[in-house]
């Protein structure tokens, strides 16, 4: 059978697919983004800065952008998901309560060296990604932008029980492995998000201001599976039936000052009233306003340098886990800007860090992108060399 991490990953990916995606934290939207490390408050200058930055709508040298996204994300903080699927192989289908699975010494040693592996501070799983359309345009000197964007995360988190775990027989002792109550608590946000954003230069057009109104349309999801579950439950269907649903009315707010033709400097809220959404896991989940600066520079023709900062420590949905990212970029676009050829063949790369945790890993990102006649493809990836992180990003786009 399928380890159950497999199932879990499987099934909300196809969540992912048919209606949304999974948002708490600062999501990298784009693949130009994501090329960038996510360093892109002041460099956001086509229809995704109605996620990034909407001053940067008035702010960018194309006068109409239409483009379709989708990305995502998954996070594995301190190998929940091997240890998850290490269990599901111990127990190989049998069930931890049939005394005859004690007979394997052996393996019931392993199924208590595992569930102690899982005491670790912010072992979990997370899973994040967008995916929607987006269009911009300016009419009489105001830039607009309108889109349907899918966004959230979803949660997977060990509730240990470590009483009940003595690799001894079930009838030799009452602590015994066999009654133990570890459970493993997946909880989902997905939300649609309606939005349209007005933006204008002022000051010859060196300070732009932009903001954004959203129509969040959620879906909450919980439920709690045992870490020894080896039956073919299918988890999206049964974290399906904790669903609850709510609609909120929320906002951005940015601008971007450009000094010199060299020099782009960025500041965002977004999720200004943060919104909450009933949950069935006991509590209710909480966009908390998200405040992000960034800048820019241009050192030579094609050439972008930029460096982003979480001014806020943005919650998860693992408890007392935050992420606050310091994100580098760097792009290169080789090739005319006209007509015929538009950015003809673009590099980027750069990198993130979670400088809220102190044991994170440097995410190492990169992306590719063509333009011709107007029509753009990107694709980015992320990955953390110490495999805990991978993400992927790509678009479509057609500018004039």
């Amino acid at each position: 059978m399928a380890g159950v991490r497999h199932m879990f990953l499987l099934g909300l990916s196809f969540l992912l697919l048919t209606t949304s995606a999974f948002a708490a934290e600062f999501v990298t939207l784009g693949p130009r983004a994501m090329g960038m490390g996510g360093a892109h408050v002041a460099v956001a200058s086509d229809a995704t800065a109605i996620h990034w930055n909407p001053a940067g709508l008035s702010a960018q040298s194309r006068a109409t952008d239409i483009r379709a996204h989708v990305g995502a994300v998954a996070k594995d903080h301190s190998g929940l998901g091997d240890l998850w699927d290490d269990i599901d192989n111990v127990l190989d289908g049998r069930n931890i309560n049939d005394p005859a699975f004690y007979a394997d010494s052996a393996d019931v040693a392993r199924l208590v060296d595992i569930l102690q592996k899982l005491d670790k501070e912010g072992s979990s799983i997370d899973l994040n990604g967008q995916a929607g359309a987006i269009a911009s345009a300016e009419i009489k000197g105001i830039a607009l932008a309108i889109g349907v964007t899918g966004i959230g995360y979803a949660n997977a988190l060990p509730r240990l029980d470590l009483v009940n775990i003595n690799a001894t027989h079930p009838l030799l002792d009452p602590q015994s492995i066999a009654n133990n109550r570890s459970e493993i608590d997946l909880t989902g946000l997905q939300t649609i998000e309606y939005s349209l954003s007005l933006a204008h230069g002022f000051l010859s057009d060196t300070l732009h201001v932009g903001g954004t109104v959203k129509f969040m349309d959620a879906a909450t999801y919980f439920y709690s599976i045992s870490a020894f579950n080896t039956s073919d439950t299918n988890i999206a269907d049964e974290v399906k039936k904790n669903k609850r649903t709510g609609q909120k009315i929320t906002g951005d707010i940015g601008v971007i000052w450009m000094p010199s033709e060299r020099l782009r400097l960025g500041a965002v809220g977004k999720y200004l009233t943060g919104p909450s959404f009933s949950s069935a896991r006991g509590s209710d989940i909480k966009i908390a306003p998200q405040i992000r600066a960034g800048a820019a520079f241009l050192p030579w023709r094609g050439a972008t340098v930029a460096l982003d900062l979480d001014i806020t420590s943005n919650e998860t949905l693992t408890p007392g886990y935050k992420e606050r990212q310091l994100a580098v970029g760097f792009e290169q676009a080789l090739g005319t800007r006209g007509k015929i050829l538009s950015d003809l063949f673009t590099v980027r790369a750069g990198g993130y860090k979670n400088v809220a945790e102190s044991g994170s890993n440097f995410v190492a990102t990169a992306g590719l992108g063509l333009g011709l006649l107007g029509l753009r493809l990107d694709v980015a990836g992320a990955y953390d060399f110490a495999k805990e992180e991978i993400g992927a990003s790509a678009n479509v786009a057609f500018q004039w």
